[in-house]
């Protein structure tokens, strides 16, 4: 969604929402049907926030490797010569 994101980012967002899980369980006390909007709210903002902040303060993929990703997630079943195209090119440009 967002090519800026990076694996370093990433890392960062499991390991901040991860973290602020288990602070708003354990730290905050945040248990039940009463906590856990909070909690919900509270890890995936810790999660986002870490991820969009260590993306933008690292180094960006490579436009070739975000292009390859891109192109095999939006390619349909069963028109996979698209990718076989895009690697004919790569080997062709190298």
């Amino acid at each position: 969604w967002w090519r800026r994101a990076n694996r370093y980012g990433a890392w960062a967002s499991f390991i901040a929402a991860a973290a602020a899980w288990m602070a708003g369980l354990h730290v905050f006390g945040w248990k039940g049907d009463s906590g856990l909007p909070y909690l919900i709210t509270f890890y995936l903002a810790a999660g986002i926030g870490a991820g969009v902040a260590v993306s933008l303060l690292t180094r960006p993929e490579p436009s070739e490797r975000l292009d390859r990703f891109f192109l095999t997630v939006n390619t349909p079943i069963g028109q996979e010569e698209k990718l076989a195209s895009f690697e004919s090119r790569l080997e062709a440009a190298s």
